[in-house]
């Protein structure tokens, strides 16, 4: 559950319990009971709301979700709305949580994709290969979850949930249940924007970081500097994007089965 939509905190404690069809998992409530410090049976005492969360059970429960800051902000003032003893401390909760709601619509807003990324989205969408990565990944078929994508692309659990957050914020992805499926197939950068020429360096330095860490990586790498007369290069770079009009006509009707990444320099050598 998505603690943003939760109507109550207790909603948020019996999700974190259940898989992702429903069903309590075997160990969940000891494992919670231990992350808050206090016994199985209490845990039983707040799901049936006889019981609240202690300021201090609050905080270690986020950190046992993982919860981001915004995330943690939320589900503190949660809890305090449904443990407020009188009506007027629980407007003044519910009032803070109206407030980070619309500050959340707000920055859903400004950030959501129609035709194409402003420089702000460039500037995030671009600032390593990861971002795009997960992008490209939530298009292939099957069931994408931060856990599964984290194995995918081999990376660190904090940056997955970060770029995910950012991406459903976007409209590039939208999450459901934990499952986070592609919303906007084609982003439309202009050749002017000042953040294409990193994503090139991010790729190139992708491929050298997967290259240095493997004896033999798949696929095809093919590097070579070559000599030839400048009235010849027109003619190479019009035989390479013959070549990339002829795979973009293979992959267009192709099903994403899979996601892969092309890399393609040619140009003259420049003095420093």
């Amino acid at each position: 559950m998505n603690v943003f939509d939760a109507g109550t905190y207790v909603a948020v404690v019996e999700q974190a319990l259940c898989d992702s069809s429903g069903k309590r998992q075997r160990g969940s409530v000891r494992d919670l009971a231990n992350a808050l410090g206090c016994h199985p049976t209490f845990i039983a005492h707040v799901l049936r709301g006889s019981a609240h969360f202690s300021p201090e059970q609050t905080i270690h429960f986020c950190r046992w979700r993982s919860f981001d800051e915004p995330e943690t902000d939320f589900f503190v003032d949660l809890v305090a709305r449904d443990r407020a003893g009188d009506e007027t401390a629980r407007r003044v909760f519910q009032r803070r949580l109206d407030e980070r709601l619309k500050t959340r619509d707000d920055m859903r807003q400004r950030w959501r994709v129609h035709d194409r990324l402003d420089l702000e989205q460039q500037s995030f969408y671009y600032e390593s290969w990861a971002p795009m990565a997960v992008h490209m990944y939530c298009q292939t078929l099957g069931r994408h979850t931060a856990a599964s994508i984290r194995a995918a692309l081999g990376l660190d659990a904090e940056k997955v949930r970060q770029v995910l957050e950012t991406l459903v914020i976007m409209g590039l992805l939208a999450e459901r249940d934990g499952v986070y499926s592609c919303e906007v197939e084609t982003i439309h950068t202009g050749a002017e924007s000042p953040f294409l020429t990193r994503s090139h360096v991010n790729w190139r330095l992708k491929a050298a970081l997967d290259l240095s860490a493997r004896a033999t990586l798949p696929g095809m790498h093919y590097t070579s500097v070559m000599t030839m007369a400048p009235a010849a290069a027109p003619a190479v770079r019009e035989a390479l994007l013959t070549a990339l009009d002829r795979v973009r006509g293979v992959v267009g009707p192709s099903p994403p089965e899979g996601a892969y990444a092309l890399g393609i320099d040619f140009y003259r050598l420049l003095p420093p």
